[in-house]
């Protein structure tokens, strides 16, 4: 079992920051996004870290957008008296699907870094990962 510098075991570290992610939100995972890619070498930590913070900026975005749609249509009705909205409650109904979505990913990230697990998204690992070979690396890390 990999060890982290503070003693943690690396799978307990990676679920820490994607649980922090799901329950604590940005100030939590921001303060140990900072210690990992300060102190720590590991780089399947590294990239959890990272697949962490761009998940999580992406579900707040999605969640901003139907925000902001909500907005935009609640200024054309005070301008020009109109009566519009988003029909049938979808934007509750998306609303309520990107959370249900974090909550799963976020969970199923967690539970499979316990084991140095991930879930492969290319768009993200991809952005990590720049050279074909550094995926050997950490899988030779993670058999080390």
């Amino acid at each position: 079992m990999q060890k982290s510098k503070s003693g943690i075991a690396l799978g307990a570290l990676g679920a820490v920051v994607y649980f922090s992610a799901l329950l604590g939100g940005y100030i939590p995972l921001f303060l140990l996004s900072g210690y990992i890619f300060i102190k720590e070498e590991s780089k399947w930590l590294k990239k959890a870290v990272f697949k962490a913070i761009v998940l999580m900026l992406v579900f707040s975005g999605l969640g901003a957008v139907i925000d902001m749609l909500n907005e935009i249509l609640g200024i054309f009705n005070n301008l020009f008296s109109w009566d519009m909205e988003i029909p049938l409650g979808l934007d509750y109904v998306f609303k309520n699907i990107i959370s249900i979505s974090k909550t799963v990913l976020f969970s199923v990230l967690g539970f499979k870094a316990l084991g140095l697990g991930d879930i492969p998204i290319q768009t993200i690992d991809n952005a990590v990962c720049c050279e074909p070979d550094s995926t050997t690396d950490i899988n030779k890390e993670m058999t080390d």
